[in-house]
């Protein structure tokens, strides 16, 4: 192989690991319970632990764009949720907003979108609104949002005689004296967007929204902005009337195009809404999993506190004033798009809706919410619900804290048969039934669950951003999951819109299971729950597929629904006598490994061997009966080859890296499930041969690097034929590296060499780059950890990046994904800590120089590690065995003699193998390994 330079970014430590003469060692006993003299109580670590996420806390001092609130994506909005409800806090306009979603609220045709959305506003505040003849695209709240990005586009035509129009309703007379009409074209857009820019349209005012007089006339325009200055007028209405929409009169097209409408009158911009409000603050607070917020309401500073139940769906938040404001008139809306609103006694209101009928046997979602007020000091009224809100009206005295209470009911199912009246009855009768001290109840058992959830683990990277990022990118998981529900969607449970990108389908080339890869070193193994749920549900359907294009075992297509989680598994089909690959279920073969992944990270991490017996290792079968099945053997190398699987989406590529890995982890895992489950001897030897025999990665020159290849050759008419590309996300390395877990620190160091050559030559870490802020986000750094790039680099790169996607909701936006972005935390995991074949090492992608801790992470092998790092030395390790199975750590003192002590100050026999320690282990117990005179590395 030529060019074989070693990059300069390498991590020495990856180098450790030489064999010596095995020996044991034991020392002279301790005095009794000694870890447990030396560890820290867990009141300790709350404190320790609280002090690191108040260190992390962010706030909003301005709302964020509107469109990166009311998003298809991945909101920009403060997030509360409890596995089933996903709550979205924004705060604008003199007005607080609640988005709804529920984990079950899905439409048959286009996924998942909101439940509805509850908003406090007081009606003493002026805001504008906007209203169109008819609409498109977009609202007419578009076209006064000051977004460019977003457009209102007409439903029909506009002329002389049949004009288009929007209203601004200014909430009260205002005065303007320069309008401004950001047109189709605006911001230098190419000519298709300029030739639908506004011809002829007129600026109108009126006081009563219905008799309506000329200001300015505009006639023959091309330009993509008008800005017009006029004599000031005073008027609560203002409508723009488009009499030529298009740049063209004989363009058969006549929609009308806008995308913004402002309004001046000196400096002030009159549809600025709250503009600057000094009161403004806008927090998530992850320790206690709530949102609180100030902002001026009614001309007062309003306070307010949310969160959500655990247990039930019960929304609370509580309001409240300065103790020296005077009485603010508050108005509670509580609406659902396309639903119906109704009153139950005086101060409840409640509504519902669902995607479709009783009599459906499709997917169904019903859905409904109730509201009430407690603690209000005068009366609370229910007004008139219209189409799909209901209002409650009651003012808030000085100083009272009020409690809005919502309730929330609902199932989505095929062939759905709850009646919506049913659903509303759960909703409206759980209201009715909250008191104080019930809400009492529930707020301690929530901050009691998130206390107990935050101490399953804990580190210190004594770094603010990486901290910030790593517990808010575990926040997040831990609000959209929850066993019994459905996870989110590969764009968030956070649904702000009536649709979401790609309808929030469960994508499996790695965006949904990104998101659990961290959880399992993070102590958390549970939160990947859900995910199981939707993946076991849906195996026999993909088996059929898989069968009927001709192949034995289980392959997946690329996105998935949940709908099949609710309908009875069909009947196993035969196998197609003709195998035709073009009617597998995807172009991409490894789709059914990266589902299968997280049950065998579960299984390497928990040492669940029931969960591993009855679910993870038949799958583990399936996959390898179809890789066996589709892989073919070259008869002039006696190679197996891959064939027909693409490496990116619209591919048709031969041994395609991902293939090649993802076969190879399957195959393995295999071979050592049936010898510990004592199961399936006659085929191991069949996997063996080949693994034996399997082609191996396809590597080239780059530049003078020897490189890792994304395979031996790529057809693809979409991304290209190029068989490696710079800045790219490191696809390749996640069939060799992870989440295959093939290869980390301790591995072959041959390809461990090739692996950091290929990120050196691919520079994946590029901001604003597909392999750091596209997909590559959550593989990129993780990646560079497990194979031993240079930790100083890496923590340089990563932090910079984080902050470039870092958003004041405690997480980060990449363009291409969403929740999958938490997936990073496992680069600070594998950072603190990594196993490879049986061996665990600490701090093994870290900078020595740096202090460190980490208290409770979980290794392969079911063992919990605390350990700590501090002036380039590692001051002790503390194991915890949950299964009872031998422990083995390359130690961090090299070969001085180490002491192991078991929680009772006993000593505890170890072999010693070089640098390596090991020693058998009891279940549930815990043992401290400290350094015989606390040497340096």
């Amino acid at each position: 192989m030529s060019g074989g330079r070693t990059p300069m970014k390498v991590n020495r430590r990856a180098r450790a690991g030489l064999a010596f003469t095995l020996v044991t060692v034991a020392l002279t006993a301790t005095p009794a319970s000694a870890v447990d003299r030396h560890a820290p109580s867990r009141g300790q670590n709350w404190a320790e632990l609280s002090s690191l996420l108040a260190q992390a806390d962010d706030a909003y001092t301005a709302p964020p764009a509107l469109n990166t609130v009311e998003s298809t994506g991945y909101t920009a909005g403060l997030l509360l949720g409890n596995g089933d409800l996903a709550v979205t806090s924004d705060a604008r306009d003199h007005a607080q907003t609640y988005y709804v979603a529920k984990s079950d609220f899905w439409h048959a045709s286009n996924g998942q979108g909101q439940f509805g959305r509850i908003s406090i506003s007081s009606p003493t505040d002026a805001k504008a609104s906007a209203t169109a003849k008819d609409t498109l695209e977009c609202t007419a709240s578009c076209v006064i949002d000051g977004n460019p990005e977003t457009r209102w586009v007409s439903k029909s035509n506009a002329s002389a005689d049949d004009p288009q129009w929007v209203t601004v309703d200014l909430g009260t007379a205002r005065t303007v004296d320069r309008w401004v009409v950001r047109h189709n074209g605006h911001q230098g857009r190419a000519d298709n967007y300029q030739k639908l820019n506004t011809r002829g349209f007129t600026l109108q005012k009126s006081d009563n929204g219905t008799d309506w007089s000329d200001i300015d006339t505009v006639t023959g325009n091309t330009a993509e902005l008008t800005d017009r200055t006029v004599p000031a007028f005073t008027a609560r209405y203002v409508r723009l009337r488009i009499a030529g929409a298009v740049r063209d009169p004989a363009d058969p097209n006549q929609k009308a195009y806008l995308r913004d409408l402002q309004l001046f009158h000196g400096s002030t911009d009159v549809l600025a809404g709250s503009g600057d409000d000094p009161a403004y603050r806008q927090f998530q607070d992850i320790a206690k999993a709530e949102v609180r917020g100030t902002q001026t309401v009614g001309g007062k500073v309003l306070h307010t506190r949310s969160w959500l139940a655990d247990g039930e769906n019960l929304l609370v938040t509580e309001v409240r004033t300065d103790e020296d404001a005077g009485v603010v008139p508050i108005r509670i809306d509580l609406s659902a798009p396309n639903g119906t609103a109704g009153t139950s006694g005086d101060g409840q209101v409640w509504v519902n809706r669902a995607t479709g009928t009783d009599t459906a046997t499709g997917w169904v979602s019903k859905a409904a919410a109730s509201t009430k007020v407690l603690g209000a000091e005068g009366q609370v009224t229910a007004g008139t619900p219209t189409a799909n809100t209901a209002r409650l009206a009651f003012d808030l005295t000085p100083g009272r804290t009020v409690r809005l209470v919502t309730s929330v009911h609902g199932n989505g199912t095929y062939s759905n048969t709850t009646a919506l009246q049913t659903v509303t009855d759960r909703a409206v009768e759980r209201a009715a039934t909250v008191d104080r001290a019930g809400i009492e109840r529930a707020h301690r058992n929530h901050l009691d669950r998130w206390r107990t959830f935050w101490l399953k683990s804990y580190l210190d990277t004594g770094d603010k951003t990486l901290n910030k990022f790593y517990y808010g990118g575990l926040y997040a998981v831990a609000a959209a999951n929850h066993a019994g529900f459905l996870p989110g969607g590969t764009y968030s449970p956070w649904r702000t819109a009536e649709s979401a990108n790609l309808g929030n389908r469960y994508f499996l080339n790695y965006n949904t299971e990104s998101q659990y890869y961290g959880v399992y070193s993070a102590n958390r193994p549970e939160l990947a729950q859900p995910y199981y749920r939707v993946i076991e549900a849906e195996v026999p359907w993909q088996r059929n597929r898989t069968r009927a294009a001709g192949y034995r075992g289980l392959s997946f297509q690329r996105s998935i629904s949940p709908f099949n989680t609710t309908r009875p598994a069909p009947a196993e089909d035969p196998i197609a006598p003709v195998k035709n690959y073009q009617k597998l279920p995807s172009d991409q073969q490894t789709n059914a490994t990266f589902a299968v992944l997280p049950f065998l990270m579960d299984y390497e991490y928990t040492g669940d061997i029931e969960f591993f017996r009855e679910t993870t290792y038949p799958l583990l079968k399936e996959l390898g009966a179809f890789w066996l099945d589709f892989i073919e053997k070259d008869a002039a190398t006696g190679k197996y080859v891959i064939r027909h699987s693409a490496v990116n989406e619209g591919g048709d590529d031969v041994n395609s890296v991902y293939d090649l890995g993802y076969l190879r982890r399957v195959l393995t895992a295999l071979i050592d499930g049936s010898k510990t489950l004592g199961v399936d001897a006659e085929m191991r030897p069949r996997w063996q041969e080949v693994l034996d025999n399997l082609t191996p990665y396809p590597t080239g020159v780059r530049d003078g690097l020897d490189v890792i290849l994304l395979a031996s050759e790529i057809n693809n008419p979409i991304k290209g034929n190029d068989l490696l590309n710079k800045n790219d996300q490191p696809i390749n390395l996640e069939g060799v590296v992870h989440p295959s877990d093939n290869l980390a620190i301790g591995g072959d160091p041959e390809l461990l060499r090739l692996a950091r050559n290929t990120l050196e030559w691919v520079d994946p870490f590029r901001p604003g780059s597909r392999g750091s802020s596209g997909n590559g986000f959550p593989k990129t750094f993780t990646i560079a950890a497990r194979v031993g790039w240079d930790p100083e680099d890496l923590i340089a790169k990563f932090r910079t990046v984080i902050g470039n996607l870092w958003r004041p909701n405690h997480t980060v936006r990449q363009f291409g994904g969403a929740q999958e972005t938490s997936g990073a935390i496992e680069t600070i995991n594998s950072m603190m800590l990594q196993t490879y074949q049986g061996t665990t090492r600490v701090f093994p992608s870290w900078p020595a120089e740096r202090d460190a801790k980490f208290v409770r992470l979980r290794a392969k092998g079911a063992f919990l590690l605390s350990a700590e790092q501090k002036s380039g030395m590692v001051r002790h390790i503390d194991v915890t065995s949950d299964k009872g199975d031998r422990f083995t750590l390359v130690s961090p003192w090299g070969e001085q003699r180490v002491r192991v002590v078991d929680e009772r100050g006993r000593t505890v026999r170890y072999q010693a193998d070089g640098d390596k320690v090991s020693f058998p282990t009891t279940a549930g117990t815990t043992y401290r390994i400290t350094a015989s005179n606390h040497g340096r590395r």
